[in-house]
């Protein structure tokens, strides 16, 4: 069972991946005060290699990471890629009030929201996940969320050609006008 996934390789570009352009971009004005738990897909690959070779026959095994906050990815993606972070960040329950406009305005007018209760709900629930079990019967060992962050946010410069996503201009972000 893994918890959120990230890092490099993401061609689909997924609500997470997603989520990290918007931040480097400076898409994103101000955070949610809430947290993550983001583990890296080339650990939960491992795991789940592990899980097939080293499992016990009807086990579960959780295969996660740190809990981390919004701020605090926030500023380690400012140090990786130059971009600033967002300065204010608000309230769950006003993320949560504020969702629920965006969704509606959405729906309206056939667009995707920026903020939806879904998001807001994970990052209000407890993102903090005992993966000890996997720890000791598979061998998984996970890496930093910051290296994580550094690895995808080097990963999203060098494809940023391909993805089309992202715009870096001499260490300073700034956002791109439409994304496809």
């Amino acid at each position: 069972h893994p918890s959120g996934i990230l890092g490099p390789g993401d061609y689909a570009v997924s609500e997470t991946t997603g989520t990290i352009i918007q931040i480097i971009n400076g898409e994103m004005p101000v955070g949610i005060k809430g947290s993550f738990n983001l583990a890296d897909v080339r650990d939960l690959a491992f795991g789940c290699i592990m899980a097939a070779e080293k499992g016990r026959k009807g086990e579960c095994y959780i295969l996660a990471n740190k809990e981390v906050t919004l701020k605090e990815l926030c500023e380690v993606l400012s140090k990786e890629s130059g971009c600033k972070p967002p300065k204010i960040f608000l309230p769950l329950g006003l993320a949560k009030f504020m969702a629920k406009i965006m969704e509606k305005q959405a729906k309206k007018k056939g667009t995707k929201p920026l903020l939806t209760t879904f998001s807001v709900y994970n990052l209000e629930r407890n993102n903090s996940f005992d993966y000890s079990k996997a720890e000791k019967e598979l061998g998984y060992k996970t890496r930093s969320y910051e290296e994580t962050l550094r690895d995808e946010v080097r990963w999203l410069k060098a494809e940023k050609n391909t993805l089309g996503t992202i715009n870096f201009i001499a260490g300073e972000c700034s956002p791109l006008k439409s994304r496809g």
